[in-house]
């Protein structure tokens, strides 16, 4: 087999759309058929499949953000429950039972910003130009464009080819979010803190450990290049999500409980608790303009830090995940007196790359 750089860019895109689209559906599928048991369990009235499914995806959001989509949705479901429905109950279980599909997300999310990375200095008249013209003089941008094409047209043939290909994408990104970064950075800052398409000097190893595991899963084979199973729990997860047997409900009430046990999880009921008897903080309301769209976003005038919008913003993107392009886009987080909520009509990723420039313009 014979491939061009230019090919394998394309087919490497192409595959690592087709995963993201079953981390996304796959969970929600499974959590919504388990939430539809649960609901009948309980005996509360028929929301049909999508009321199911909205549920599924406000559960398999993380943090406080999840809770209150759940809340919101089970009032809206059941806005006058009877006197033996316990709303704050059947949030909390349907948060626990969507816990187990988390890591599904979490994974693919994490992949997907590795293996973007690489794609993206791949693509050097568009994504490479784009995120890096700010921060590298024109000469040096030039020098690794140059590069980047060398690799596009690069005949790939066998699997010493390809190791070398992934090893020679792996050091353009390198060398690039190095010199991006400058000499006065230590080299010790979170991705969160450094940029769009910069990346910390520790985080790279990670970066090279996904980009090498996704290229030797997808086409490895085609060259005989071993492909670890091991390297891959994400492959695993999806492959248990497509073949496994509906859980039993003794099954899925255990694995609520322990779901339930987890300090994380204590942690989330507890802030959600907080945040409802909170009261009597002001909220201010900014908008400003992305691309054709506003972008709205209402927050208190206290009780916001560093690390709460960090932590939104991670909430905000995990959202994205499974949103699905149409309407409005909201993400929203509140813990004690913190409020902070985000409206986009039709979000798109890069989009939300520009809400979280402004929040850490903002707040940072």
């Amino acid at each position: 087999m014979k491939i061009s750089g230019l090919k394998l860019r394309q087919s490497l895109e192409n595959e690592l759309g087709l995963e993201s689209d079953r981390a996304r559906e796959l969970p929600v599928s499974k959590t919504a058929q388990e939430i539809s048991i649960l609901w009948g369990k309980n005996k509360l009235p028929d929301i049909g499949q999508e009321g199911f499914t909205a549920l599924a995806k406000a559960g398999l959001l993380a943090g406080v953000a999840g809770m209150q989509k759940i809340e919101t949705l089970l009032y809206k479901f059941i806005p006058e429950p009877s006197a033996s429905t316990n709303l704050s109950q059947i949030k909390e279980d349907i948060s626990a039972l969507a816990k187990k599909r988390q890591s599904v997300l979490n994974l693919s999310r994490h992949r997907s910003t590795c293996v973007n990375a690489h794609l993206n200095v791949l693509d050097p008249e568009k994504l490479l130009e784009r995120i890096y013209s700010a921060y590298l003089p024109p000469a040096e941008l030039k020098k690794f464009k140059a590069r980047s094409n060398a690799l596009l047209k690069k005949d790939i043939s066998n699997k010493v080819d390809l190791a070398e290909w992934i090893k020679n994408s792996h050091e353009l990104l390198r060398d690039i979010t190095t010199s991006a970064r400058g000499d006065s950075l230590t080299g010790d800052e979170s991705d969160f803190e450094l940029g769009k398409g910069i990346i910390s000097e520790k985080a790279l190893p990670t970066y090279l450990k996904q980009w090498d595991a996704f290229l030797r899963e997808k086409i490895g084979p085609d060259f005989g290049l071993v492909f670890n199973q091991e390297d891959s729990p994400l492959t695993e997860q999806l492959r248990e999500l497509e073949t496994a047997e509906m859980r039993s409900w003794t099954t899925i009430v255990n694995d609520m409980t322990e779901a339930k046990m987890d300090p994380q999880f204590q942690k989330r009921i507890t802030s959600h608790s907080q945040t409802r008897t909170s009261t009597g903080n002001e909220i201010i309301s900014s908008q400003f303009p992305v691309k054709d769209k506003t972008c709205t976003i209402q927050r208190s005038l206290t009780g916001l830090s560093k690390e709460f919008i960090g932590e939104f913003i991670e909430d905000m993107y995990a959202q994205l995940e499974i949103y699905k392009g149409n309407g409005i886009f909201s993400a929203s987080m509140s813990m004690g007196r913190a409020v902070i909520t985000v409206s986009l009509p039709a979000a798109t990723k890069a989009d939300l790359k520009q809400v979280e420039a402004w929040l850490v313009k903002k707040f940072y």
